[in-house]
């Protein structure tokens, strides 16, 4: 009932149910919105759905056909390091194999990525090294010190801290943009060397640090429920713990290779091939819960286990929550800062998202094609009424600059999608660049072998 009328022109009061068919009109009006609403958001979310999912079966097919091309791959973790002219003499057992000019990335613990080439080969047992066509070649196991490449100018750091402890050699490049692409080479290679430093906490510090920032492949089956698209929800398979066979664990894959080792063990007749791609934090948000443990590439090359209680303890921990939020979906934080124009603005790292990704790698790809660039940052910024932003820094000489600048910017701008905004700004006149860069890593650094 309504508690309320109001007067007329003639002094009457106006109908009291009239006031309570227009309020409950309007209610009525409010709530079609809100249901129009909740549909709309619904569909949003079916199609969220269905463009994720393409996009993991896309992955999935692009892990299989990866699986059968890849070849030679080789990982060592130096245990001792010496600085020679323009040179680094990087010593360590080999797994795979490395051969004379190979080009190497070189994974360092903070993220970084720096990229040399093998000049030579040495051991202190002759037979550890061999030819093979027309190459100085070592093979698995051998215990050999690699001759790497540099133009210590070009790399931004002092020689002897470019290689720090608990580095990983590889010829395995970075993974590509947009989860396509599947590859831990730090991961895969720190896990061949676990056995051997499984009670090295910092050993154990960098491996989680590499495990947090990257996507894994997992293994999944057609589960009996139907998903909201009319065809059976996927779930995520776990396999029976060796140890204890009441138990299950969470299989979590470094690459196809490591991932198509498990096809006789996970998949069959009845269970056709079928792969997620997934974040650290994606992982944990869908099986924490269910207090298993996860074991990284269980079938091989080298399996380790991480228990449920240190992954529970590690996302709860103030730190991890700080970098990824309670739910690891926060956003990266900001602080204020200066551009070059004297605009105040706020900056800091990008978010893991897939545009990002492709931005990066977008930039990478062009960086190797201008000799002039020797490193090449991408922050996120966000300007008073302009909202968020890409800003890339480029270490390059002032002549020349406008040229890298249109360049980069033609390269990057079809993979623009949420961000629309995109500026530029040359190292040395970007005031906060030193403070920035001392805690992210770039983007790109160049090839100290490349010529100007």
């Amino acid at each position: 009932m309504a508690l309320f009328g109001k007067k007329k022109d003639d002094n009457s009061i106006e109908n009291i149910e009239d006031i309570d068919e227009k309020i409950l009109a309007a209610i009525d009006e409010t709530d079609a919105e809100e249901e129009q609403r909740k549909a709309d958001r619904k569909q949003a979310e079916i199609d969220r759905i269905a463009k994720q999912t393409a996009e993991r079966e896309a992955a999935a097919e692009e892990a299989k056909k990866k699986a059968t091309k890849i070849g030679r791959r080789f990982f060592i973790m130096p245990t001792s390091v010496e600085v020679g002219d323009n040179v680094l003499k990087a010593t360590g057992a080999v797994f795979g194999k490395v051969k004379v000019e190979d080009n190497v990335y070189i994974y360092r613990p903070n993220g970084q990525v720096i990229t040399s080439s093998v000049l030579s080969i040495t051991s202190a047992d002759d037979r550890n090294v061999v030819p093979e066509e027309g190459k100085v070649t070592a093979a698995e196991g051998a215990v050999v010190t690699i001759e790497l490449g540099f133009k210590f100018g070009n790399v931004g750091l002092e020689p002897e801290n470019i290689i720090p402890d608990y580095s990983i050699i590889s010829n395995v490049r970075p993974a590509a943009a947009a989860r396509k692409d599947i590859e831990n080479p730090a991961i895969l290679g720190l896990t061949c060397y676990y056995k051997e430093y499984a009670q090295d906490k910092k050993f154990n510090m960098v491996l989680v640090n590499h495990m947090v920032n990257s996507y894994f492949l997992l293994a999944l089956h057609d589960s009996d429920r139907i998903g909201s698209n009319g065809k059976p929800a996927k779930q995520i398979v776990t396999i029976l713990d060796k140890e204890d066979e009441s138990k299950r664990m969470l299989p979590i894959f470094t690459d196809a290779i490591a991932l198509m080792r498990s096809k006789d063990s996970i998949f069959n007749e009845e269970h056709k091939a079928q792969v997620s791609v997934l974040s650290f934090q994606e992982i944990v948000k869908n099986v924490l819960q269910e207090g298993i443990d996860f074991i990284i590439n269980p079938y091989g090359p080298v399996a380790v286990r991480i228990p449920h209680d240190f992954i529970s303890k590690l996302v709860n921990s103030e730190s991890y929550q700080k970098r990824f939020g309670e739910n690891g979906d926060a956003k990266r934080k900001y602080r204020k800062d200066t551009v070059t124009d004297g605009s105040k603005v706020a900056v800091g790292a990008p978010p893991n998202t897939e545009e990002v990704r492709a931005v990066r790698q977008a930039l990478k790809d062009y960086c190797a094609t201008v000799p002039s660039i020797k490193t090449a940052g991408l922050l996120c910024t966000i300007k008073k009424g302009e909202g968020p932003g890409y800003l890339i820094i480029f270490d390059i000489p002032k002549s020349g600059a406008r040229d890298v600048f249109m360049g980069a910017a033609e390269v990057i701008k079809p993979f623009l999608n949420r961000i629309k905004r995109i500026e530029f700004s040359r190292y040395e006149e970007t005031v906060f660049a030193d403070q920035y860069f001392a805690q992210e890593p770039f983007d790109y650094v160049k090839n100290p072998n490349t010529a100007e």
